[in-house]
């Protein structure tokens, strides 16, 4: 498989396996349809840079990126369970962990809230995961 196809199966198969997370998960251009009035997730995964992690001929290349995770529940209901999903999801990604698939290992950097935002008729709840993964 491609890298990109690699990074984006482990980034969405480790976000869907987490405890609590809603079944309704909009993934990139995948059609999506919510049942009214319940909570969703958005996750789209973002390639931030290329570039080379040493000097020389056949130095590894370094990619990087973000899983973005939105979390959607109806406005003004509070948070919710909001902040037990998202920390469960921002667990799940703690800096350190290593995602292995098919043999190549995606590392997670950082997992950090974004600021609310309210979105009529939905309460945005953001949280940013950003990744590496080195290829020889």
């Amino acid at each position: 498989m491609s890298l990109a196809t690699d990074i984006r199966t482990a980034l969405e198969t480790t976000l869907s396996a987490v405890t609590g997370v809603p079944a309704a998960i909009a993934f990139d251009n995948v059609k999506f349809q919510n049942t009214a009035n319940a909570a969703w997730l958005r996750a789209s995964v973002d390639y931030t840079a290329q570039t080379n992690a040493g000097i020389g001929v056949g130095a590894p290349i370094q990619s990087q990126g973000l899983l973005n995770v939105d979390y959607f529940i109806p406005e003004n209901q509070g948070a919710g369970d909001g902040e037990i999903i998202l920390d469960a999801i921002r667990d799940a990604f703690a800096p350190g962990t290593i995602i292995v698939q098919n043999g190549r290992w995606i590392r997670i950097l950082s997992a950090q809230r974004a600021q609310n935002i309210p979105v009529s008729p939905w309460y945005q709840m953001p949280l940013i995961i950003s990744w590496y993964v080195y290829e020889l």
